[in-house]
């Protein structure tokens, strides 16, 4: 087997069973391109700037002992994306959705598997993701991530790192550094391995939870020419506006290439692996995200990690259109164009 085989490519049939059409309007559904080529064939002939994935696991949260849960958010906002109107705001002829990881075995066993199990089977996801981020990297094309534990953080960062020979920046918006030790894959380690594998450079972390990270985290995340964050309690209750907080931290990335995860545990009573009280209300979220726009932000990929509609029953709505409404900003921001 190979890691192509751990992909479902996504065709015209599944778009259309998705869209809703409706007379004297046109969606997105109806614009963007679809794997009905295969695979990379359909990637490497598409004219589409950004390439939406799909991540429906949540075995590396589970291998990090957290809320599974993640896997459900793929599924709920795929819809709520393609039903959105194409119009000039929004064209959806700039996305090729290429399609979603087969993970239902590996979902099947992690019901009942060892945390060492677990933490092998999130490594084996690594290797069916960074090849498929590399492809896109290398056309030059920007991915765009939905769904899965931040364990993906890793596969996304060496993929892009591969592509540009090069070890790639990151922003986090997230109250978790998961810069957790080398003990095994996990959804709290990604970052660290990627740093030690040289595929992350520089990291930020935007929102950090003052007291949900330990003293060795904290410590840890204060190395100023590598690794750097802003606590949630600093950017909420300090002087200067969040935003002006945003503006600099992707100041000091320049024109480099920085990759942008959004951990959705960070918005308030949001359905999440780890939710919480006090957090970023979507809105602020998005505006994180438009503000890109100006600051001329090069980003390779977006993945929008831990969403958890399945552990809130009757969230599927919100959720979807929640992270619907990210992938729209983050397109029409033209992150990843410059």
């Amino acid at each position: 087997m190979t890691w192509t085989d751990h992909w479902r490519p996504f065709t015209s049939e599944d778009c259309a069973r998705l869209t809703h059409t409706r007379e004297g309007e046109v969606k997105l559904g109806q614009r963007v391109s679809c794997a009905d080529q295969g695979l990379l064939e359909s990637l490497e002939a598409s004219d589409a700037r950004y390439v939406l994935i799909g991540l429906p696991e949540d075995v590396g949260v589970r291998a990090n002992g957290g809320r599974p849960g993640a896997a459900s958010a793929w599924e709920v906002s795929l819809p709520h994306f393609l039903n959105v109107q194409s119009n000039e705001y929004l064209d959806g002829a700039q996305v090729l959705v290429l399609g979603a990881l087969r993970a239902d075995d590996w979902q099947a066993e992690a019901q009942s598997a060892s945390l060492p199990r677990l933490r092998e089977m999130t490594a084996e996801i690594d290797e069916a993701l960074w090849p498929l981020i590399e492809r896109i990297a290398a056309l030059g094309k920007t991915a765009l991530v939905i769904g899965g534990g931040h364990n993906n953080s890793y596969g996304c960062l060496r993929g892009v790192s591969q592509a540009i020979g090069r070890p790639v920046h990151c922003v986090n918006i997230d109250p978790h550094a998961d810069y957790r030790s080398l003990e095994g894959r996990h959804s709290g380690n990604g970052f660290r391995y990627a740093r030690e594998e040289g595929y992350l450079d520089r990291y930020a972390v935007f929102g950090l939870h003052e007291g949900y990270n330990s003293a060795e985290m904290l410590s840890l995340m204060k190395e100023p020419s590598h690794t750097w964050y802003k606590s949630f309690e600093h950017l909420s209750f300090g002087h200067l506006p969040y935003i002006d907080h945003w503006d600099e931290i992707w100041t000091r990335f320049g024109r480099e290439k920085v990759g942008l995860e959004i951990d959705m545990d960070g918005v308030t009573n949001f359905p999440s692996s780890a939710d919480t009280p006090s957090g970023w209300s979507l809105n602020e979220v998005r505006q994180m995200i438009v503000a890109l726009g100006h600051l001329k932000a090069h980003v390779p990929y977006l993945h929008i990690a831990e969403a958890a509609p399945s552990l809130v029953p009757g969230s599927d709505r919100t959720v979807g259109r929640a992270l619907a409404l990210l992938l729209c900003d983050f397109i029409k921001s033209g992150a990843g164009r410059h």
